[in-house]
């Protein structure tokens, strides 16, 4: 079994400058796309897989390669 851990996310809007929020929880690796994320505490959601028994859903799976 693998543990994979998701949070909430708050990070900087380089526009405004304001906070905001991710709607959906992510994992550490998914929130590197939002620079200077911080997970918010109490939005910890664990959860164990079988990893054999999930195939890769990632973008690009579904992506056609290039030809």
């Amino acid at each position: 079994m693998k543990k994979v851990s998701f949070w909430r996310w708050r990070y900087p809007d380089p526009a405004t400058g304001r906070w905001r929020r991710t709607l959906l929880p992510m994992t550490a690796q998914e929130a590197l796309r939002y620079p200077g994320a911080e997970p918010i505490e109490g939005t910890l959601i664990e959860l164990e897989i079988e990893e054999h028994e999930f195939a890769d859903t990632s973008p690009s799976v579904r992506t056609p390669p290039k030809r």
